[in-house]
Formats: structure tokens, sequence, C-alpha cells
């Protein structure tokens, strides 16, 4: 008789055998196991506990509010407690029509309190959370920050959390909504972080020290910092629009420089110090606009403390620097190819201790001081023109540098760098907001044109370097005859 071997690699075999498990809100013909609907687990509790590791938990619509699992020996009660790397799912795609619902703590502080519910805890990394809507969770006001005091709604080990809403979630210390974790194509709104505790606590109304992807974050709010997230990962392609910070970042507040925001949009944020959108980050392709910093003395309407490549900074306001800006000389930032205009500020209605390159600055406003560039900024390629104080054109002031910049008036003494210019540019529909340069513009080909230009892009996403040398300001001319399209 022929012998067949059979190899088969553990991740593989894992596969294989993996099973689904089952789960009927209140099903009275439930069974050990819970492999078919007519047997299906009576909560998600048991289905969890009945499912080995990569198996899958199938959940039947419904609100699931009852019960609990406490983690170790810690004392907050999670809804539910998923110890194993499994997929937890519910069947229709519609995230209303499955809940998994926590608890506030009526006497507690901000419905944080012993008496409080977490929606969702998850300790092991790669499990995967669909199509769930998760609510009302809260947190303790003592014990362990992180495994008590964080996640209202979802405390991951970084899951995969896809398809989901995230809503009216608190926590007393981080994350209000979400902990530790990746969100894709989720809604996360209506949260709350107190941002309370000592040691690592930033806030994080929407969520904290997670990514998110194709994701909309809104109208969270954090007593601290980070009303959208706080100490983030990745932010792609997301909305961060209508949250709130009492500190730092309405929209998002990191730390280090060790995040990244692309391709996203930040509207209607505020805070009420520094960074009315972000705070402390790198910004790539992003729109900046409409948000708020401090009235009083907080520092960048859009943007503070950030790195930013291929933005737009639109309508932001703020004490200083409306636009984009940094706090000190030892605290300015690199800022290409952007476009910042029709911001607002009492001082810098554009920008403060930056280093903008190849930047279109025009027709921001101060009340009082430079309404253009304010202050610790060294200016390289940049146009910067009709910014207005109180009636009057005022493009600079303080210890401001320009090199290969059309500005007006021309700078002299230590402001003048050399090869700059101050004929008024032409743009292709200044009413518009079209801010391309019209045919045989001074300003074209007029950069200084470095090496490390060659492999970059303008604001439309085209060569940077496109007829030998760089233009000045965010777009490169583009000859008559040639598509182009808008960003």
């Amino acid at each position: 008789m022929r012998k067949i071997c059979l190899l088969v690699t553990a991740g593989y075999a894992s596969f294989l055998a993996a099973d689904t498990h089952y789960v009927v809100l209140n099903n009275p013909g439930a069974e050990s196991n819970y492999t078919s609907w007519a047997t299906a687990a009576a909560n998600i509790q048991d289905a969890v506990d009945a499912a080995a590791a990569s198996d899958v938990v199938l959940v039947s619509n419904g609100t699931y509010n009852a019960g609990g699992r406490t983690e170790g020996a810690y004392t907050l009660t999670n809804r539910v407690l998923v110890t194993k790397v499994l997929e937890l799912r519910a069947v229709s795609t519609n995230p209303a029509d499955t809940i998994i619902e926590g608890a506030a703590d009526p006497d507690g502080i901000n419905g944080n309190g012993p008496a409080a519910v977490r929606a969702l805890r998850l300790t092991v990394t790669g499990a995967k959370i669909v199509n769930f809507t998760i609510r009302n969770g809260h947190t303790q006001t003592n014990g362990d920050i992180a495994a008590e005091q964080s996640g209202g709604g979802i405390l991951g080990h970084w899951p995969s959390v896809s398809n989901c809403v995230i809503e009216n979630c608190g926590a007393r210390a981080n994350g209000g909504g979400f902990t530790y974790g990746y969100l894709y194509d989720c809604v996360v709104s209506n949260n709350q972080a107190d941002g309370v505790g000592a040691g690592n606590v930033f806030g994080g109304g929407g969520a904290y020290n997670s990514g998110a992807y194709d994701s909309t974050i809104v109208n969270n709010r954090s007593l601290k910092n980070g009303g959208g997230l706080a100490a983030g990962n990745i932010i792609s392609n997301c909305l961060v629009a209508g949250n709130a910070a009492v500190n730092s970042g309405g929209g998002i507040h990191y730390y280090n420089h060790a995040g990244l925001s692309v391709d996203s949009v930040y509207s209607n944020n505020e805070c009420g110090s520094n960074g009315g959108g972000l705070y402390n980050t790198k910004i790539l392709r992003c729109r900046v606009v409409d948000n708020r910093a401090g009235i009083v003395s907080g520092i960048g309407g859009g943007a503070s403390s950030c790195y930013a490549t291929n933005s737009i900074f639109y309508g932001n306001t703020a004490a200083y620097a409306g636009g984009i800006g940094g706090s000190s000389t030892n605290n300015s930032y690199p800022v290409y190819n952007c476009l910042i205009y029709s911001n607002i500020a009492g001082t810098a209605g554009a920008m403060r201790y930056a280093f903008p390159v190849n930047c279109t600055i025009v027709g921001n406003i101060a009340s009082n001081g430079a309404a253009g560039l304010d202050t610790g900024v060294v200016a390289t390629n940049c146009i910067v023109y009709d910014n207005v104080t109180e009636g009057t054109v005022s493009n600079y002031s303080g210890t401001v540098q320009f090199k290969n910049c059309n500005v007006w008036p021309l700078p002299t003494g230590g402001g003048d760098l050399g090869d700059n210019s101050s004929n008024a540019p032409s743009f292709m529909n200044l009413p518009a907001a079209d801010f391309r340069l019209a045919p045989r513009d001074s300003c074209i080909n007029a950069g200084l044109t470095e090496s490390w230009m060659a492999d970059t892009v303008d604001l439309d996403g085209r060569a940077r370097v496109r007829y030998g040398a760089v233009d000045m300001g965010c777009y490169e001319q583009i000859y008559q005859g040639t598509l182009y399209s808008i960003h």
C-alpha cells in the first residue's frame, strides 16, 4: 500500500482547524461550543470563552448590555473580555444592528467610577473586531492607568477594528473611545477622556496611542490634550473634525513627532493652548481648515510644532501663527510646498518660528504685528504677499530672513539672504483661490534649486523641478497646453 505523507505548517493547520461559534441574543436553545445558529450562545462572552485561537465568533443583531468579566486582579468590569487571537464579527455589516454596550457609573465622575463597565477588552495582539457599535463604555477613576482607567469603549492590545462605530464612551485617563490598536473604516464620535492621572497621561478624547485609516474622528473631547486622538500612530485618509481639547491639539496631539498624518482633513477642531488642528506631529498632503487655538496665548491655529509637507492651511485662527508655527527659535520646523492663506491671528496671521520652503503665503490677517511671517522664520523660495494688518500690507516683521523669495517690501540687512524680488505675483485666479502662477510670471524658475528637490513634487503632486529650475511658491508652472489636476 502506498503511504501518503502530508506536511502542514503550523499556521496553515491552525487555519484549517478554525471553528465558528455563533451568538444569538438570549437564545433559549444555547448548547456548549455554540457551533450552529440553533445552539448559539445567548451572549458574546460565552462564545468567546468556548472559542480557541483563530476561531471566529459570529454575532447576530441585538444590543448586548448584560453581564461582564473582570481581567485578572483588576476590578473594572468589561462587558466582553477577549484573551485569545480570534475574530469577533457581527453578521450585519451595518454597525447600528449589533451593539456592545458598557455602562456609566451614575454616581461617578463624567460616568467613570467603581460601577462603570467598559464595553470591550482585548488582551492579545492580532484579534479582529468587525461590524459593531461600541457605546457607553466607561472606566474606573482609580487603579492601573491603562488597564482600569483608559479605553472606555475598547482597550486593546493592538487589535484591528474594522467598520465599527465607537461612541459616547469615556475614560478617566486616556482614550475615551479607543486605546492601543488600529482603526479601519470606523467612526469614533462623542467620546471623552478626562486626562487625569500620573505618568503617561495625555488624554485623547476619541482615541489614544492608536492608528486610524479611512476613518472619521468627530466631536470628541479631551479635558487635557488631543481632542480627537492623543499619542497616536499613523492617521491616513481620515476626517478629524469638531474635536476639542482643553490644552493642546484640538484634533490630534502627539509627542516627539512619533506620528504621521497623511491625506487627511482637519476641520473645526479647537483647543485652549497650542495646535488647534494638530500638535507635535508630521503632516503630509493634508487639508487643515477652520481650526482654532487659544485666543490669549495659543500658537498655531492650524498646527503647532509640526513638520508639514504638501498641505493646505486655510481659515485657521490663533493668538500667534494662525496657520502654523512653533514656540521658540529652538522649536522651529520645516514647512515644504504648502499653501497658507486666509488664516487669522493676533500676531503672525500665517506663520512664526518655522522654516518654509516653496510655500505660498497670501492673504493672511493679523490684528497687530505682521500678518504674514513674524519672528524666527527663514523662508526660501516662498511667495509672501498681500498679508494684511489693520488694513495695511504687513508681510513680515521681527527676525525673518528671505532667500530667493518674492516679498514686498524687499528685505534689507540681515533679513536679505539674496536673490529676492518684490514684483507682485500673478496668480491664475486669485478670487477663486487658485494660486498657481500665471504664464510668464517672474516667480517662474526663480527659486533656489537644490539637489534634494529632484525627487520631490509640488502641491499638485507633480515634479517639483520641471523646466530646469524650481519656481517660487508651492506650485510649479506648467506651460500652456499641459493638463494638470486640481489639488
